[in-house]
């Protein structure tokens, strides 16, 4: 297992320069990489056997020709396009400020990108005007973090940089852990390119808080807020998302950089005032520029903010408990589909609090933490239609954030996440005997937290009361 530590560089005005010049240098290197790839394949797509073996129904003969065709024209290894990634920084004299092991990792990025775009289910597009955000190798060599400074490039043209320590107990512990390779890694923040090392370790992340706490944890994530029962504690919390004044400004960016676009580029615009198809050249101005740079701004502080609200989130659950259960949900998918149904704002409240990014987080701290992680069975579980005093399932539509349960008026989200902190470990079973003796303690618990929204929020209290 590994984990990264990230530590920003404090670089000067001729190590930016340096490093902007570098960049480049791995752009052109990826880029060129990328596009031998995409020739060699053209080439195995025009060779009759290709069409040959797609008349053929799918089968072990139909495999073995495309197999043989990729072994052909050499797009079958991610390894030799490390070495072509190799080759070409050598014959463009960029070995002295490129490290070999970092040109080879570029080859075979630019490999995994085209993997992704032709073989994946998800089927990504392949983009050459996007700039190549990080320098990585595979040991700590070339690229190398020795004596708490940054080294890169051979004696002839090495460039040092210095991070900036946060001296924290923390950090003191995460470097007792064995220093795998390092990642050079620029953002551009507050309107300029700021440098950071990604520092990957061999084991487990430093833990900052108690996590001995044993018990079952339910977790009713929704659209917009997140659900918590477990033995000692009820939560009903809303997610992150950004403010209508945020909203507003965004908005008013969009529609700025839209008329730009459609002053300086006519041509590219059909008589309704859509995009034409198959567009490839944009003229910008300097004004738009400076725009696009400010939204881009804006959009990068709410992600940093958000990111930063569902991690504190994910940590004050993980100490409720050991074991904790979250129905399946795939989000992105749920997404893509209310954008067809023409529910959009619901695709987009999606999108803007990010429900799946606080599960993926909890699961990923409780694996290095060892505590368990359950996906309940949606269909078999079916937590929103539940009854544990009946054992009866009763739909109920959206509007209806209450129910009553064995002649108490219950939250919708809080009960849901209750039953779903009484579910097996196999995530196919609510446990209604357990649900029964449990269930007085968390209406007690239940109600103390209503009483806290209402005395804190009311508005927010009726909205999950109705």
């Amino acid at each position: 297992m590994t984990f990264v530590y990230s530590l920003k560089l404090k670089t000067t005005k001729p190590q930016a320069k340096d490093l902007e010049r570098r960049f480049k240098m791995v752009n052109d290197i990826y880029y060129t990489t990328l596009k031998e790839i995409l020739k060699r394949d053209a080439k195995r797509k025009r060779d009759p056997r290709y069409k040959q073996a797609y008349k053929l129904p799918k089968g072990k003969e139909r495999n073995a020709i495309l197999n043989d065709l990729r072994k052909d024209y050499d797009v079958y290894a991610k390894y030799s396009f490390g070495k072509f990634a190799n080759n070409y920084r050598n014959a463009r004299n960029y070995s002295t400020f490129i490290p070999s092991d970092c040109a080879s990792n570029l080859g075979q990025r630019a490999w995994l990108a085209y993997q992704t775009s032709f073989f994946s289910d998800t089927k990504a597009s392949i983009k050459f005007d996007k700039r190549i955000q990080s320098l990585e190798g595979s040991k700590n060599t070339g690229l190398s973090f020795r004596n708490r400074t940054v080294i890169l490039g051979t004696k002839q043209n090495q460039l040092v940089m210095k991070p900036k320590f946060r001296n924290t107990q923390y950090e003191k512990e995460v470097f007792n852990n064995q220093l795998k390779f390092c990642r050079l890694y620029r953002k551009f923040e507050n309107c300029k390119i700021n440098y950071y090392v990604h520092l990957v370790f061999d084991g487990k992340p430093p833990v900052r808080f108690n996590h001995h706490i044993k018990g079952k944890v339910g977790i009713d994530i929704g659209v917009s807020t997140v659900a918590i029962a477990s033995e000692s504690l009820v939560l009903i919390r809303d997610l992150h998302k950004p403010t209508k004044e945020q909203l507003d400004q965004i908005a008013e960016y969009d529609k700025r950089l839209f008329r730009l676009r459609k002053l300086l580029n006519p041509n590219n615009f059909n008589k309704t005032g859509g995009y034409k198809a198959g567009c490839r050249s944009w003229v910008t101005s300097n004004k738009y520029e400076k725009l696009k740079i400010q939204s881009c701004e804006l959009s990068r502080k709410l992600s940093a903010r958000r990111k930063l609200a569902h991690r504190t989130l994910a940590n004050q659950i993980l100490q409720l408990g050991d074991k904790f259960v979250v129905e399946e949900m795939n989000f992105s998918k749920l997404s893509r589909k209310c954008s067809t149904d023409n529910k959009l704002s619901f695709s987009k409240s999606i999108s803007r609090a990010a429900p799946g990014d606080l599960i993926q987080c909890i699961k990923y701290k409780a694996d290095y933490l060892n505590k368990t992680f359950i996906a309940a069975n949606a269909y078999l579980i079916k937590a929103s239609q539940l009854d544990h005093s009946t054992g009866r399932y009763t739909r109920s539509a959206l509007s209806e954030r209450s129910k009553m349960i064995d002649g108490n008026h219950v939250q919708r989200d809080l009960y849901s996440a209750f039953l779903l902190s009484h579910v097996n470990d196999a995530g196919n079973k609510v446990d209604l005997d357990t649900c029964n003796e449990h269930f007085e303690t968390f209406m007690k618990l239940h109600n103390n937290e209503m009483k806290t929204i209402s005395s804190t929020n009311a508005t927010i209290a009726s909205h999950l009361w109705k």
